[in-house]
């Protein structure tokens, strides 16, 4: 087995119909602090201080350079007061050390700031330790703390430098909050504790805090909020510098939140991972339990309902060396959004943009791939995108023979890119992923087309009866000549697929599916207007689209059924 070894970028842009587009380059989730956290028995500090003369555990000022240390501090959610215990400012230090807060609401911009210092603090015993009170100026969710050059500077080396000892916080819904007061790591259990070390920014150049996540993003006819456009027609939404994503459809009503994005090292050692196991395995934000290897599968540790855990990135798929003799690793972008689609398709493309053939994604054909010497390891450039439910229910409706949902990843890729169809309330984007050489996949293909058959069968609720028995047909007659097996009969499993898809992409049919919806209360599919309040569309033109794409790809790159 070849495990190729390449650095990757997924440039996600759409080419038709409605289209979420997203630059994705390959890369880890920006880094929210680059110093040392250090726990004593005077509070939280920060390490490296640039001058001897400074505690090395306290939040500096290096007076040489300007510079100063940075605590930055989630508190969980919006506050709407906080009570903070500073220590070791020191009063008769350079006629007086001096520090200064920042706050920051839940999407990162400043919302107000102060000095702390004598007379800022209440209690201020022996110059040294006291009492901050911030407040009265709205919700805030992020507090960061730095350290001022000292009154009298007067060309001393050493400056201002101080603990956070304690804070206690009233939130907006009215419940306490209590961090920090004993001086050990575990007291500040709840609360996001970030280092910065001299002179590293904490906030970009509009000011807006790095640590946040960015605001929530509305798309639909009238607007493009928090975007770059006007309203659904064209809103491209820049999430990080690294992130960008472009809408365009007016059948699209969204919100977008994007909660953490991670990068995720693959510990399979079919995958290509080497050396032992860590002993302490990747645990990411808000998982139930640490990623883990599952049936040669990735389990990356969300609770998907009571006593499952999930989404499972499948063996056949591993991640990608982001260089030569590195483990491999894929980015997981844990969305928390609210989409709705009525009938058009998401389309992503991957596109090489290092411009090194070795070490990048191709776009190759399934006539490329068998022509190559190595047509296993051929495929192993070829670029994967996927999807992963977030819970159980069926917001991804990708259903097994039996109709239960698959928690696994869903490979929608079909070519240098991927699709996507119907309404997304909660999922993960997964990117940098290859096939592996030497997985089964006929029997892989295979369960994809009962995926296939199931969505399919789903149409008989909402749409004329005679239609739903032609679709019903189509799967049949492609699953009784795949299971035939021989090249003939993979090219008519192949080419009654694409009829389904012709028949699917159909006028007629478009109207019957604009009766579609989802009831998502009692999680069935329903005739539009049966369930008003409850029910959405139920995009079966877009999921079938994807579906039946990506499995013609499957059959060409994988199994060589390049015609018809």
């Amino acid at each position: 087995m070849s495990i190729r070894s390449r650095f990757s970028a997924a440039v996600v842009a759409g080419r038709c119909g409605a289209i979420l587009a997203a630059v994705l380059i390959a890369a880890p989730a920006l880094a929210i602090g680059d110093g040392t956290l250090v726990f004593s028995a005077e509070g939280v500090g920060v390490t490296g201080n640039a001058d001897a003369q400074s505690p090395s555990a306290q939040i500096d000022f290096d007076a040489g350079s300007g510079n100063t240390e940075a605590l930055a501090v989630d508190l969980g959610k919006d506050a709407v007061s906080a009570v903070v215990v500073v220590t070791q400012l020191i009063a008769s230090e350079g006629g007086g050390e001096h520090g200064l807060w920042q706050a920051f609401d839940g999407v990162g911009q400043p919302v107000g700031s102060g000095l702390i210092d004598g007379t800022t603090l209440s209690g201020y015993d022996n110059g040294s330790r006291g009492t901050l009170t911030i407040s009265g100026i709205g919700n805030f969710r992020y507090l960061v703390f730095t350290s001022l050059e000292f009154t009298n500077q007067q060309g001393q080396t050493d400056s201002s430098d101080y603990y956070v000892w304690s804070i206690n916080v009233s939130y907006a819904d009215q419940s306490p909050g209590s961090f920090g007061g004993s001086g050990s790591e575990q007291a500040w259990s709840g609360a996001g504790l970030s280092a910065f070390n001299f002179g590293t920014p904490f906030q970009d150049a509009s000011g807006r805090f790095l640590g946040a996540a960015p605001a929530p993003i509305v798309v639909n006819d009238q607007e493009c909020r928090n975007g770059q456009g006007t309203n659904n027609q064209r809103c491209e939404i820049p999430f990080t510098d690294r992130l960008l994503t472009t809408i365009a459809g007016e059948d699209i009503n969204a919100t977008i939140q994007v909660v953490d994005i991670s990068t995720v090292v693959d510990t399979r050692a079919h995958c290509g991972f080497v050396g032992t196991a860590p002993t302490n395995p990747q645990w990411l934000p808000g998982a139930a339990q640490p990623v883990g290897i599952t049936d040669g599968g990735l389990d990356l540790g969300f609770t998907l309902e009571e006593g499952v855990t999930g989404p499972i990135v499948p063996p056949h798929l591993c991640g990608i060396a982001p260089a030569p003799g590195e483990n491999p690793q894929f980015v997981l972008v844990n969305l928390d959004s609210d989409i709705e689609i009525s009938r058009s398709v998401i389309e992503h493309e991957v596109a090489n943009i290092f411009g090194d053939a070795f070490y990048d994604y191709e776009c190759a054909t399934g006539t490329e791939v068998l022509a190559d010497m190595n047509p296993p390891a051929r495929r192993g450039y070829l670029p994967v995108i996927g999807w992963l439910p977030k819970t159980s229910n069926p917001e991804i409706p990708v259903l097994d023979g039996d109709g239960n949902l698959v928690p696994v990843l869903e490979d929608v890729t079909t070519g240098c890119g991927s699709s996507r169809g119907s309404t997304s309330r909660l999922s993960f984007l997964v990117y940098d992923l290859h096939h592996v050489d030497d997985a089964d996949y006929h029997s892989i293909i295979r369960e994809e087309i009962e995926q296939l058959k199931v969505t399919v069968d789903q149409t008989s609720v909402c749409i004329d009866s005679a239609q739903a028995k032609n679709l019903a047909s189509r799967v049949r007659l492609a699953l009784n000549a795949y299971d035939t097996g021989g090249m003939k009969r993979l090219s008519y499993a192949k080419k009654e697929l694409g009829g389904l898809l012709s028949l699917v992409q159909s006028k007629r049919l478009d109207r019957e599916f604009a009766q579609c919806g989802f009831d998502l209360e009692h999680s069935v599919v329903t005739r539009i207007g049966e369930f008003e309040e409850v029910a959405v569309p139920r995009n079966f033109r877009g999921d079938l689209t994807v579906q039946i794409q990506h499995i013609l790809y499957m059959m060409d790159r994988m199994l060589g059924v390049t015609k018809p």
